[in-house]
């Protein structure tokens, strides 16, 4: 995948603006970082949370703050033994007074877990920001160019001169269809998710998120 650097450079080639007369490389980069954050639920990081021990008929635990959707929840047996799946749980969302969404861990069987035991939890991540021109991404480079270019074209619509206003619509609308393209044909691939179906039995299925989002400041 393409660094910061290489993005940033591409998309000014193909936008003509070698000499920064639309966009300032600051543009540019949150552009490319806002493309990044768009990118779940069809590219993501795997990442593990053992912070967590159970605590005595304690039902409900945070979740990390990155977490976008829990896959796998797994309780810690004796030290010769592996981890064990917990199949009743699910992911629930509550909102603070500064309108922001959080996640809980709910365990339906939680009182009959023995205390102190780690819950593990595997979850996706969205792909972390380019912070610097050497940083590269798992998502890739032609969802970021369409996309980056999309919220440019946005800001010119934002602060442009009004005979500019309707080609920089065409160009937004016409490069967010590149991306959702590209989005498409990756479909959504997700983690295999341990659950508890039906009360009848426990199978290994494919979970499918919900859409829970995260959206940039406007």
């Amino acid at each position: 995948m393409a660094t910061r650097l290489v993005l940033r450079s591409r998309i000014r080639r193909s936008t003509r603006d070698l000499e920064q007369d639309r966009w300032t490389d600051d543009e540019v980069n949150d552009a490319i970082n806002w493309a990044v954050n768009d990118a779940w639920p069809s590219w993501f990081v795997v990442k593990q949370d053992t912070s967590k021990t159970v605590a005595s008929n304690t039902f409900i635990y945070a979740l990390p703050t990155d977490c976008y959707w829990a896959a796998q929840v797994w309780l810690e047996r004796d030290s010769d033994l592996p981890y064990k799946p917990i199949v009743s749980w699910r992911q629930v969302a509550s909102t603070t007074s500064a309108g922001a969404v959080t996640y809980s861990l709910y365990l339906d069987n939680a009182n009959t877990y023995e205390t102190g035991k780690t819950i593990k939890v595997i979850y996706e991540a969205l792909p972390p920001e380019l912070s610097n021109d050497t940083d590269n991404t798992v998502v890739p480079d032609d969802f970021i160019l369409a996309k980056a270019k999309s919220y440019m074209f946005e800001m010119l619509m934002n602060k442009g001169p009004a005979q500019d206003i309707d080609h920089a619509k065409a160009m937004m609308q016409w490069n967010q269809q590149l991306a959702e393209d590209v989005r498409a044909k990756r479909g959504r691939t997700h983690i295999s998710s341990t659950v508890h179906v039906g009360g009848i039995a426990t199978l290994d299925i494919l979970a499918m998120p919900g859409i829970v989002g995260k959206y940039r400041a406007v």
